[in-house]
């Protein structure tokens, strides 16, 4: 096991103090395609009385029409940045630019399989396997830890609130509480000054590699990237990060296996 202090855990002849850790996708499972698809499928059925009699459609394959849209609307950087802020108009939009493809103009029903999918998408929301235990384990060893998720701010504490995140965590770093979130450089100075870090104590870790290695990595912070998937870090980029794990519950384990190759300083 790591050696712990009141410094932190001696990692790689480095001692470590503490952690800054993203939220969705990463301890919380909020964005994976699979929950999107079903939730969009969820608001459709359950409202197929209302939307039936104007579109001859299955409710698979509104949900896909609902679904391809909203991929698109995520897929551009300046969409991606506003739709995070603004949740409501964002799901709104999604379903209005759907329903006007398919020559529909119902401002009612655009409000209604807006309401429907934030309901069933909520529903959905659970924290990964192990997390728990893994923030227990990594607390014990008197590691600091903060929270940094990008995303509007009154949606983001709720997440905090409902899933008894706070106990955990020194701090909690909203994009839309601090005006900046990620990939830009600030939002992790601050969430290193609340921590009390200096960058080469910590380590981040998140599933987004632009925003969550790369970005850091550049600040001198080590980097581990959840990768529950495999997949294959840009080619381009020549910075890779400090450690892979496919999911957070791997990261003490992770932690543990390398162990202090150095005396303290």
């Amino acid at each position: 096991m790591p050696h712990a202090d009141s410094r932190g855990v001696l990692v790689d002849g480095i001692w470590v103090r503490g952690l800054l850790i993203d939220m969705d996708g990463t301890i919380l499972d909020t964005v994976g395609p699979d929950s999107s698809a079903s939730a969009w499928l969820a608001a459709a059925s359950r409202l197929q009385d209302r939307w039936g009699p104007q579109m001859a459609l299955t409710p698979e394959d509104l949900a896909r029409h609902l679904g391809d849209t909203a991929r698109e609307f995520w897929s551009d950087e300046e969409r991606h940045r506003w739709g995070r802020l603004n949740p409501g108009p964002q799901r709104a939009r999604v379903v209005r630019d759907t329903l006007q493809a398919l020559d529909i103009d119902d401002p009612e029903l655009v409000d209604a399989l807006s309401e429907a999918y934030a309901a069933e998408k909520y529903q959905r929301f659970q924290l990964f396997a192990g997390v728990e235990a893994a923030l227990a384990q990594l607390a014990a060893w008197g590691l600091r830890m903060v929270l940094v998720t990008n995303g509007e701010g009154v949606s983001q504490r709720e997440k905090v609130v409902r899933f008894h995140l706070g106990r955990w965590f020194e701090a909690v770093v909203i994009e839309g509480e601090e005006g900046v979130g990620k990939p830009h450089p600030e939002v992790y100075r601050r969430a290193l000054a609340a921590g009390g870090l200096e960058p080469e104590a910590a380590l981040m870790i998140g599933d987004n590699f632009e925003w969550e290695v790369l970005v850091p990595t550049r600040l001198g912070i080590r980097c581990i990237w959840v990768n529950p998937v495999g997949l294959a870090p840009p080619v381009r980029e020549e910075r890779a990060p400090w450690r892979t794990v496919a999911r957070f519950a791997e990261v003490p384990a992770l932690i543990a296996r390398h162990p202090a190759r150095a005396a303290a300083p």
